[in-house]
């Protein structure tokens, strides 16, 4: 007999283990834009809800890639004085914290805006100074769930 009062083999129940679910897309293009001024180069990290981190520049190195599993894509990668970069959702993106860093890559300084559009219409904008005491800014903006609509304006 078992510790249960009946005959047979002990049998523990097995719980499935729940991981959260990833943000599901959702209707709209989101797009994202690094500009800076200044004799610099700089890079653009793009983090999404889920965790995917996308990079205009080749940065296999330190975990990035040039495409998403959600959708996103590096558009454009500018090197040098007054230049800029781009990761774009073009058809649907996941709501929710995205993560942005512009990191200076090399020169003294640089003035810089990281603007993120949402249906042609700008949601967020963060800009500052980076240099080498400072060389890297992160923001956080939570993209909302798109009414639909997409495309370029």
């Amino acid at each position: 007999m078992n510790g249960g009062g009946r005959s047979g083999p002990t049998r523990e129940a097995v719980v499935p283990s729940r991981q959260p679910a990833p943000n599901q897309n959702v209707a709209g293009m989101l797009d994202i834009w690094l500009t800076w001024t200044g004799n610099a180069d700089m890079d653009l990290v793009w983090t999404t809800p889920n965790n995917f981190s996308i990079c205009p520049f080749n940065g296999s190195a330190v975990g990035c890639a040039q495409t998403s599993p959600d959708g996103a894509v590096a558009s454009i990668d500018s090197a040098g004085p007054n230049g800029m970069e781009s990761v774009l959702f073009a058809d649907s993106y996941p709501p929710g914290n995205h993560i942005g860093t512009a990191q200076l890559f090399n020169g003294v300084s640089a003035d810089f805006t990281i603007d993120m559009k949402l249906n042609g219409n700008v949601i967020s904008s963060f800009s500052g100074t980076l240099d080498q005491q400072n060389p890297e800014l992160i923001g956080v903006v939570n993209v909302p769930a798109s009414s639909g609509g997409g495309g370029h304006p």
